[in-house]
């Protein structure tokens, strides 16, 4: 009776122990398939990081080389800019000294004037009396002023062009240079009121 008796307890005793051991072994498993996640969560803000000081690396790059005194875009504009300034100089000054040659002479206030009207034809080898031409100082002084806008839009692109700036704003340049011709509409109104004047006098 002891000999079966031992049996029984003997087994109840191990029946506990081997429960015990087939659970031990998915504990760990089970850790290790909750810490992945967490692992691979931690590390895509590291990587976004890397990822983002990596982009700002290239722009900082990009700057130094569009930046500075004496980087290749600052180079390139002064080039450019010089260029186009000593050959705006040099046209305006044979212009000039064109027409101040002694064979032909030309007057700025006769450029600025016009004929007198109600006056005979003139006679040949001489010329017609002149008088001064409000329409036309005003069509003169309208052009000063757009030459000058012209130049400066023309740096502005230049540095726009060679510091890789947005050039999206000279749309509204545009309607500005288009609303400033209304400087010459005195000059033309003029010239169709001679022209209507003299087609009358036939």
């Amino acid at each position: 009776m002891k000999f079966p008796t031992l049996m029984i307890l003997a087994m109840l005793a191990v029946m506990p122990m081997a429960s015990m051991a087939e659970n031990s072994p998915t504990t760990p498993a089970a850790d290790k398939s909750t810490a992945a996640p967490a692992a691979a969560s931690s590390e895509r803000p590291a990587a976004k990081a890397n990822g983002a000081a990596t982009e700002n690396g290239k722009a900082a790059g990009k700057a130094n080389q569009t930046e500075g005194l004496w980087s290749p875009a600052f180079l390139g504009f002064i080039g450019a800019s010089g260029a186009m300034t000593i050959f705006l100089f040099f046209a305006l000054v044979s212009t000039t000294a064109r027409l101040k040659d002694d064979k032909d002479p030309w007057k700025l206030s006769e450029a600025l004037s016009e004929e007198a009207s109600g006056q005979l034809p003139a006679a040949a080898g001489t010329k017609p009396a002149l008088v001064p031409s409000s329409s036309r100082l005003i069509a003169f002084l309208g052009m000063l002023a757009l030459i000058g806008v012209t130049i400066g839009v023309a740096y502005g692109v230049l540095w726009g062009l060679f510091f890789d700036k947005d050039l999206a704003q000279l749309d509204k340049i545009g309607s500005f240079l288009t609303s400033a011709a209304v400087i010459f509409v005195p000059y033309a109104a003029n010239q169709i009121k001679a022209a209507v004047a003299a087609v009358a006098g036939k």
